[in-house]
């Protein structure tokens, strides 16, 4: 007897107000408006991935984790964004929480 199974998978994105012109999926990937994945590159310091932005006309660079968080968990001002698998570079929205300071402390102290 054989067996047929078909994966489906969906990923949903999101736009911020900060960024108009950036797609963020839910997955972690930023894309361009045009639909190019735009590069990700590991901070020097710690290795959570980090992509290049404008805004105002300045070039900056923003976690994609808390990218992700703003567009999948709401509001994350006063929060930060933990990586429930200690993987840093998985930044898919089912990887993240918001914690306060104190409770992400506490979390990696288990």
């Amino acid at each position: 007897m054989m067996v047929s199974s078909s994966l489906n998978t969906e990923w949903r994105f999101r736009k911020l107000d900060k960024y108009p012109k950036r797609l963020i999926c839910d997955d972690g990937v930023v894309y361009s408006e045009k639909g190019k994945p735009l590069s990700l590159k590991p901070s020097r310091k710690g290795g959570y991935l980090r992509v290049r932005m404008y805004h105002l006309g300045k070039e900056t660079y923003t976690w994609v984790h808390r990218m992700v968080g703003y567009a999948f968990l709401g509001d994350c001002d006063g929060f930060d964004i933990h990586h429930k698998d200690k993987n840093i570079k998985n930044n898919h929205y089912l990887n993240l929480k918001k914690l306060t300071e104190k409770e992400h402390i506490n979390e990696h102290r288990k």
